[in-house]
């Protein structure tokens, strides 16, 4: 007959009312609480910790015997003589609202300023006399052409070249209406990138968090390379993992994670990345709500999940500067447990940019509504 263990809180009801044992019941009772309030310092000391030997001890102290692979669903992929564990966390972070492809092109085939040759005051001047959409500026002569290839970016489906035109055109405010291309394709044809490295330009990725719709959620999967050598069969697998996807979208991604991806690939020479789609949501979020309207104190993706999104950080998580630290603490001892903020912590901003993806979108389509238009009717789950 299988022992079923009574939890803690029943064994000390049940001494108390033995009688006798209630010095017993105290002890335990004030083990607990004692337990309790030193998580609650460990906690502190993660974030509050002066030194990054500070916060690589209070990890330790806390996740230090815990085995990856018990904590989390993992398992370990096999390529040319390396290893890559492949974690699996499936996420509570509910299907974003995004534009269809018919509004997104309706809203941004609006801006005529998109057309070379189009500055503010020559829109300005076209939309007092009736001109209203990119589409209806071909009937000028000297824009057919360009209009023509406009419109053949949208028609072929050319999200890469709407994007780009986007950004170079509007800069700024292209960024950030560039959350709009996303809803223009199936929300499984959406690939999210995060990535963890050892420091500054040129050291190497040792951790790429990929998120994707998948089984009618939102599903986080971590490639992590177990030593030094095993980056490049990592970045090799998460090259795998990205391709066929349409849109790519990152918080940075554009100085930081989608550029140092190539140039590692190209390290290690790998092939290059596939060319997709990428919103980099960083700068449209600075655009919108740091420049236009002072709404967040600044971009950093942890003041947006607080001040914002209203999101939670991980109860353990660690800044950004010490994850360096706590990896190569776990190269040299083989504590798996190190890892555990650094995993969550890279979950975690994975989960933000899905939330951020609807946030940008929303503000997107409603700055290309004219004054009194319902833009919320278009848009879709």
């Amino acid at each position: 007959m299988p022992i079923r263990l009574a939890s803690s809180s029943a064994v000390v009801e049940a001494l108390k009312s033995a009688g006798g044992g209630r010095s017993i019941a105290e002890s335990i009772a004030r083990r607990g609480a004692e337990q309790q309030a030193s998580e609650e310092r460990e906690r502190i000391a993660l974030h509050d910790s002066p030194g990054v030997a500070s916060i690589v001890a209070a990890v330790d102290r806390r996740f230090g015997r815990v085995r990856l692979a018990e904590r989390y669903d993992m398992r370990t992929v096999a390529r040319d003589g390396a290893r890559v564990h492949v974690i699996t966390q499936p996420c509570g972070v509910r299907l974003p609202v995004l534009a269809d492809h018919g509004s997104a092109r309706r809203a941004l085939l609006s801006l005529l300023e998109i057309v070379p040759g189009v500055g503010p005051v020559t829109a300005k001047r076209l939309r007092a006399g009736g001109v209203t959409s990119v589409e209806a500026l071909g009937a000028v002569e000297r824009f057919a052409q360009l209009v023509a290839d406009i419109c053949g970016e949208w028609d072929e489906a050319d999200l890469v070249g709407i994007c780009d035109r986007l950004q170079d055109r509007l800069a700024g405010r292209g960024h950030l209406l560039a959350a709009l291309v996303a809803g223009c394709v199936e929300l499984d044809e959406l690939v999210f990138l995060d990535l963890e490295t050892l420091g500054l330009a040129g050291n190497a990725i040792f951790l790429c968090g990929v998120g994707s719709f998948r089984g009618g959620g939102f599903v986080v999967d971590q490639y992590l390379a177990p030593g030094y050598a095993d980056e490049a069969a990592m970045l090799a697998i998460v090259a795998e993992a990205v391709g066929g996807r349409r849109v790519l979208l990152t918080y940075n991604g554009r100085t930081a994670d989608a550029t140092w991806l190539r140039a590692r690939s190209f390290f290690h020479g790998l092939p290059p990345m596939p060319e997709v789609a990428h919103v980099d949501l960083f700068y449209g979020t600075r655009r919108r709500f740091v420049v236009d309207e002072p709404v967040l104190a600044s971009a950093r993706l942890p003041v947006v999940q607080h001040q914002l999104l209203r999101m939670a950080r991980p109860g353990y998580d660690v800044p950004s500067w010490a994850v360096p630290e706590l990896y190569q603490h776990y190269v040299q001892t083989g504590r798996e447990g190190l890892l555990v903020p650094v995993l969550d912590h890279n979950r975690s901003d994975l989960e933000a940019l899905v939330l951020l993806l609807e946030r940008l979108g929303a503000e997107a389509l409603a700055s290309c509504a004219p004054s009194g238009v319902d833009t919320a009717s278009e848009a879709r789950p």
